[in-house]
């Protein structure tokens, strides 16, 4: 099962095992943003880690940068990150 957030993840986490079904030798679980508690909880969940510091890092640069700026002209500022799948005890079968 993947879910739109690691959020959402901890929702299906709880209802599996409320329904007794072994994660992840029945079914997988992965989420989305790579949120501390993702490495906390039992199964450990599997996430896809989109650099969300970086990307608010960035953004408060380029905020910071213009808000000196008193013209304001709209330019588009394209930065790509490499999302990486950190793969733990949801979705990994030992």
């Amino acid at each position: 099962v993947y879910v739109a957030g690691d959020y959402a993840a901890l929702g299906a986490l709880q209802v599996l095992n409320e329904e007794k079904i072994n994660i992840p030798n029945e079914i997988a679980l992965v989420g989305f943003g790579n949120e501390p508690f993702t490495d906390m909880v039992t199964p450990r969940i599997t996430s896809v880690n989109q650099h969300s510091a970086e990307i608010g890092k960035q953004a408060a640069k380029t905020f910071l940068k213009h808000a000196k700026n008193k013209n304001v002209t709209q330019k588009l500022n394209k930065i790509i990150f490499d999302a990486t799948l950190i793969i733990r005890d949801s979705s990994d079968k030992k």
